[in-house]
């Protein structure tokens, strides 16, 4: 029984020999070439140098609070009614259409008793 034994561990052997072989040899392959990796990547970690970029060193500049300019104020734009105008006639030359007749009225209100009266000479607001 014992012969038996050795006979099958002895064939079983043949078999899977060039099977172990294979195992043996791609697993030093594997494992050499892991070291060679480390040693390729400390010499690449040991021989590479990282440049420091310069830095300029600037003075900082002062700037000085300046208060808001105010707002700018409207212009009063002032006319002197002609012989023969009208309220109408103005406001349309004035603002290119008839209807701002009165803006210029209210804006007058104290020189003006009634819109369909102004006289020549009379100098009159014209608002925005």
């Amino acid at each position: 029984m014992r012969i038996i034994n050795i006979f099958k561990i002895k064939f079983i052997m043949k078999q899977y020999s060039l099977i172990f072989l294979t195992l043996v040899f791609s697993s030093l392959l594997f494992f050499t070439s892991c070291k060679d990796k480390k040693v390729a990547d400390e010499k690449v970690n040991k021989t590479t140098e990282v440049k420091k970029a310069a830095v300029e060193v600037v003075k900082p500049v002062t700037v000085e609070k300046v208060a808001p300019a105010p707002p700018p104020k409207p212009v009063i734009k002032k006319i002197i009614v002609k012989e023969g105008e009208w309220l109408y006639n103005i406001s349309r030359r004035e603002y290119g259409n008839s209807s701002g007749w009165q803006k210029i009225y209210d804006a007058n209100k104290a020189l003006i008793d009634n819109p369909d009266l102004i006289f020549p000479n009379q100098e009159l607001v014209i608002p925005d």
